[in-house]
């Protein structure tokens, strides 16, 4: 709980910021929406800052503030740009804010580097969480190297300059000390975790013969794997419905004969997924790379079958689920059309769907992990 020691004047205990927040349905989003909501109920005042609204504003949500920003988005429609204006902010906020606490999400983000920037100017410490992995990977050649610049330079201030980084993964802090050579007791792992309140919700629904790959489709989703193990199996398996999910210029000019391959050229609202994963029975991640997939998390407490590609934190997650031969090569269609006939064949196993959701509640319940974030972020 509070420490009710916290100096009253501070209208805010906690500032968050990140470029994307909740509704959108992404990892990222949702961890930073479940995080604040739970301090909420422990007697904080948290506020999160964001960006890619449609429009500056401040509004009330779970009993905590945000603040939105209009952003204009570039690389992909993945990095908000923000102006000088949030820079301000940001500064006018710790400074009227003096004992609260900076969370920063994800070190790519040029909020990211803004807020880091401010912290550096005010000498204020600020936490880093660290979501992601390996670099963006970008359709243009010269989008790319410019984030190859940007993360060897403004991602690293971010980094080094943190007083505290959580990484969502062993696979994200590896890469950390490797490659941006973090000293490794500056790094503490914190998985992202699914919220049981939320997802019970969803939980006693009946099982279909469904097979669901939902995500935006960009270059690091790896989509293209998926998209023709889909147009293969759709034909061998009629009888089961494989849900082809997301948004992005790949979908123009993929035209398919298959009735049972459900195409949905959008991102779909959470309750739709949810539900979408408390019917299926199968979940698939094809990227290349990942900080830790919260949908492939959330689809297992769900009973789903998580047939992922072999990206080092899928990898993790396969491990603490015991779902290994299910893992396939992040570049190879045949393989993951194996695992995935592997997957139906084990279709109406219920001992074994209910053991992955056991595992799955034992490593990735958000509630112990969100305990383990309240003590460092506040106790110290």
């Amino acid at each position: 709980m509070k420490d009710q020691t916290l100096e009253k004047k501070n209208q805010y205990d906690l500032i968050s910021v990140s470029s994307l927040f909740y509704p959108a349905t992404g990892g990222l989003e949702i961890m930073v929406y479940n995080l604040l909501t739970y301090l909420t109920k422990k007697g904080y005042k948290p506020i999160a800052v964001h960006g890619r609204a449609n429009e500056n504003s401040v509004y009330q949500l779970n009993n905590f503030t945000v603040k939105t920003f209009k952003t204009k988005n570039i690389f992909d429609n993945t990095y908000p740009i923000f102006s000088f204006k949030f820079f301000y902010y940001i500064r006018k906020l710790i400074v009227k804010n003096p004992n609260a606490v900076v969370l920063i999400h994800s070190r790519h983000f040029i909020s990211s580097f803004i807020t880091a920037l401010a912290c550096f100017l005010l000498q204020k410490p600020y936490f880093l969480i660290e979501h992601t992995a390996q670099t963006s990977f970008l359709k243009s050649k010269s989008a790319q190297k410019i984030v190859y610049i940007y993360e060897k330079t403004l991602s690293k201030f971010v980094l080094t300059k943190a007083y505290k980084i959580f990484s969502s993964s062993n696979a994200s802090k590896n890469y950390l000390i490797t490659q941006h050579k973090i000293p490794e007791d500056k790094i503490t792992v914190l998985y992202n975790g699914f919220s049981q309140e939320e997802l019970d919700k969803f939980s006693n629904l009946k099982k279909k013969k469904d097979i669901v790959f939902a995500t935006k489709m960009i270059k690091v989703k790896n989509p293209e794997v998926t998209y023709k193990a889909f147009v293969d199996l759709a034909v061998k398996y009629p009888s089961w419905n494989f849900h082809f999910i997301g948004t992005g210029d790949f979908f123009k000019g993929k035209p398919t004969k298959s009735t049972n391959l459900k195409i949905t050229d959008k991102i779909i609202k959470r309750e739709r997924f949810l539900k979408l994963a408390g019917t299926s029975t199968i979940y698939i991640n094809s990227s290349l790379s990942e900080g830790l997939s919260l949908a492939i998390v959330e689809a297992a407490y769900l009973k789903n079958i998580p047939v992922i590609s072999d990206a080092p934190s899928n990898l993790e997650i396969a491990e603490r689920l015991n779902t290994k031969k299910y893992i396939f090569k992040k570049h190879d269609v045949e393989d993951l059309k194996s695992k995935l006939e592997l997957a139906i064949k084990d279709f109406g196993n219920d001992d074994f769907l209910s053991k992955i959701k056991k595992n799955t509640n034992k490593n990735f319940n958000n509630n112990d992990i969100f305990k383990k974030y309240e003590k460092l972020l506040f106790q110290g």
